[in-house]
C-alpha cells in the first residue's frame, strides 16, 4: 500500500499538470488525512486510496472539460433570437360564434379548450355565444382562419377550437362563453394546460 507522502505527491503532480484545481487538491489532501486516520480500522483493509483519489480526480476533470466544451459550443445568441422571433410572430385576433337555442328545454353544453382559459357567464339572450381571444403565428395560420366553432353532436352543443392537423400547434386562445339564463341539463368544461373561471 502507498504511503501518505506518495499520495500527496500524486495530488501535487495532478495539480501541476492542470488535471485538478487548487480547491480540488486541498479537498483531496484533506480526504487523505481522514483516510489515514481510518486506515487502522479493519473495514478498509486492502483499499488503495491512491487509486481511488486518482479515479475521482480523473472523473472530475472529465466532467469539467465536457461541461466547458458544451457551454463554449452552445449558441446562446441563436437560441435567444429564435425564441424572440417566435414571440414576435404572435398576432392577436378575436372571433365570435353563436348558436340560437330559443325554445330548447334543458340543453346540454360542452366547452373544450387547450392552452387557454375558459370563462363562462349567463346573459339575457337566447343564444350561446363563444368569444375567442386568439394568439397565433401568422407564418402557419392565416389571419382569416376561423379559430373557434360551435357544433351540434349527439344532442349537445359543442364549443371548441377549430384545429386541423397543421394549425393545432400554432395558435392558442382564451374562450369566454355566454349562456342564456335557463336550466341546462349538463354543462361540461374541459381545459388542458389552463384554468376555468
Amino acid at each position: 500500500m502507498n504511503t501518505m507522502s506518495e499520495e500527496k505527491k500524486i495530488i501535487l503532480r495532478m495539480l501541476r499538470e492542470g488535471k485538478i484545481t487548487e480547491d480540488e487538491a486541498l479537498s483531496l489532501l484533506e480526504s487523505i488525512k481522514d483516510t489515514k486516520k481510518k486506515a487502522d480500522q479493519p473495514q478498509f483493509g486492502g483499499f488503495d486510496t491512491t487509486q481511488f483519489v486518482e479515479k475521482i480526480a480523473q472523473a472530475a476533470v472529465k466532467i469539467g472539460k465536457e461541461t466547458k466544451e458544451y457551454i463554449e459550443n452552445f449558441d446562446f445568441e441563436d437560441i435567444s433570437i429564435k425564441f424572440k422571433s417566435n414571440l414576435d410572430q404572435k398576432n392577436k385576433a378575436e372571433r365570435v360564434v353563436t348558436e340560437n337555442i330559443l325554445g330548447e328545454e334543458n340543453p346540454k353544453l360542452e366547452v373544450f379548450n387547450r392552452n387557454g382559459k375558459i370563462n363562462i357567464y349567463s346573459w339575457d339572450n337566447e343564444e350561446v355565444e363563444a368569444r375567442a381571444d386568439v394568439r397565433f403565428d401568422d407564418r402557419f395560420v392565416s389571419q382569416t382562419y376561423g379559430f373557434i366553432k360551435i357544433e351540434r353532436e349527439g344532442g349537445k352543443i359543442l364549443v371548441k377550437p377549430d384545429y386541423d392537423s397543421t394549425s393545432a400547434r400554432h395558435f392558442s386562445m382564451n374562450i369566454t362563453v355566454a349562456i342564456p339564463k335557463k336550466m341546462f341539463e349538463e354543462i361540461k368544461l374541459n381545459s388542458t394546460n389552463s384554468s376555468i373561471e
